[in-house]
């Protein structure tokens, strides 16, 4: 199935959730990409921000959960966690809404 990809998602706490702690996030967030140029690269693709959780939601496309860790921590970015996960993109007929 082509509109279903193998991904991996990344978990972090950030606290209060406000602009500057988006923006923030997001830029530690790509820094993982520059610090996987050398090696395995891994590239961010979207994130979701949890309001009443305080946390941030990372998706990524990476050849394995291991080389997205490495990245992260060369790039020192703090996370909870990351686990594979599977991003579904609907076709367009699925997400137009009838008149």
């Amino acid at each position: 199935m082509r509109d279903i990809e193998k991904r991996y998602l990344v978990e972090l706490y950030v606290g209060p959730i406000d602009a500057d702690t988006i923006r923030a996030a997001l830029t530690n967030a790509r820094s993982a990409e520059q610090a996987s140029r050398q090696a395995s690269p891994v590239r961010l693709l979207d994130s979701v921000f949890v309001l009443p959780d305080e946390t941030c939601l990372l998706i990524y496309d990476a050849r394995s959960a291991q080389a997205l860790e490495r990245a992260l921590l060369q790039a020192n970015v703090a996370f909870d966690r990351v686990v594979e996960a599977v991003q579904h993109k609907p076709s367009p007929s699925l997400t137009q809404i009838a008149p």
